[in-house]
């Protein structure tokens, strides 16, 4: 069974790729989140994830993401939501390595 998020014509702007906001299905969620986690691994290169995975603005940021894709496949809320949480996400990677490079525990 598929399930999809309900209908929103409109658009949005991500790297200069205009996507349409129409139906998201799970397999759309597991891809998006999937691409993020590829784009953060490769920012981190050797350094293990795990060095940060623990801190709290992490787990919250993995529960933001729980929560905005249950809200956006039931149709409770709008792709603009999932691309927000997409969006800190991946923000909140990417500021914990910099934490961490900044540190002087890993290097670039």
């Amino acid at each position: 069974m598929t399930a999809y998020c309900g209908a929103l014509k409109t658009y949005f702007l991500k790297g200069g790729v205009k996507m349409s906001l129409g139906m998201l299905t799970l397999s759309q969620c597991s891809r998006d989140i999937s691409e993020v986690i590829n784009r953060v691994r490769g920012a981190f290169g050797g350094i293990p994830m795990k060095a940060v995975s623990d801190l709290p603005e992490i787990k919250a940021a993995e529960g933001t993401i729980n929560r905005a894709s249950r809200l956006v496949i039931r149709g409770v809320e709008g792709l603009d939501v999932w691309r927000g949480a997409l969006i800190v996400y991946e923000s909140t990677w990417m500021s914990a390595l910099k934490d961490l490079r900044a540190s002087g525990k890993w290097a670039a």
